[in-house]
């Protein structure tokens, strides 16, 4: 029934182009997520807990990575 809505709309080529948007937006956050700087992914998991100050440990830290 869905596919006779959209046929019968001429909309195909819209929900061709959809489907074509969502699966590379999908390949490109896979391709992001394999190649993230070990560190950064480490930051970002952080995040949630993080309250917006810096303790003196995670100061020094990354002044030592730097």
């Amino acid at each position: 029934m869905g596919r006779d809505v959209i046929a019968d709309s001429g909309m195909v080529g819209f929900a061709e182009v959809g489907l074509i948007i969502f699966i590379s937006v999908f390949i490109l956050i896979i391709i992001r997520a394999v190649f993230m700087n070990k560190d950064h992914a480490e930051h970002m998991e952080k995040l949630p807990l993080d309250d917006g100050q810096q303790s003196e440990s995670t100061h020094t830290e990354r002044e030592a990575n730097a």
